[in-house]
């Protein structure tokens, strides 16, 4: 399958890819710092909640490495803001890997939170939350193609750089069929 085909040319059909990627990563940090920010406090919150030894462990340390990773997505769209500002087409495929890999994770992880709760929501409420899981899926696979496509983009102006003649030119060298140099372009 070629890639290429899927990276949108422009963001949102009309802004340049650069500007998507730089939105993209101040939404994607910002959504990490909220969500971190609501998980430090479900984690000060939960400790004054009388329940289960393992529960309380659990849903602390699951707590404690949910902030470990928001606090890494907003150091890796923090990168990313700096990668566009310097044009390092490296650390915007970097970005890409990781944000692919976080929502295969999250796909997973939601889909088995939906398993394991899907007799306390009910039909309704599991339809509903399916509805809003396949719709912020494909936000984020647009945006992770709109980076990469910023990326095909990048590759593709390093190729086409254009490096000017030295100034020792073969034009100013011109030799004529019969091995003289020529004249006319001779500074000497």
């Amino acid at each position: 399958m070629n890639w290429e085909t899927l990276a949108p040319k422009k963001f949102f059909c009309y802004y340049p890819l650069n500007t998507g990627t730089l939105f993209i990563a101040v939404v994607m940090a910002c959504l990490a710092l909220l969500t971190g920010t609501s998980i430090i406090i479900q984690v000060i919150t939960v400790q004054g909640v009388e329940c289960d030894k393992f529960v309380l462990r659990t849903a602390y340390g699951f707590g404690i490495s949910a902030m470990t990773y928001n606090l890494l997505m907003i150091l890796v769209n923090i990168w990313l803001i700096w990668a566009v500002k310097k044009k390092r087409s490296t650390v915007v495929i970097v970005w890409v890997v990781v944000s692919s890999v976080w929502l295969v994770k999250l796909f997973v992880f939601v889909v088995s939170l939906m398993i394991v709760h899907d007799m306390e929501v009910g039909k309704t409420g599991g339809t509903l939350c399916l509805l809003i899981e396949f719709i912020g899926f494909a936000v984020l696979i647009y945006f992770i193609f709109v980076v990469f496509g910023y990326w095909l983009e990048m590759k593709k102006q390093k190729r086409v750089l254009i490096i000017p003649p030295p100034k020792d030119s073969a034009k100013e060298n011109a030799i004529t069929k019969d091995g003289t140099k020529d004249i006319a372009t001779d500074k000497d």
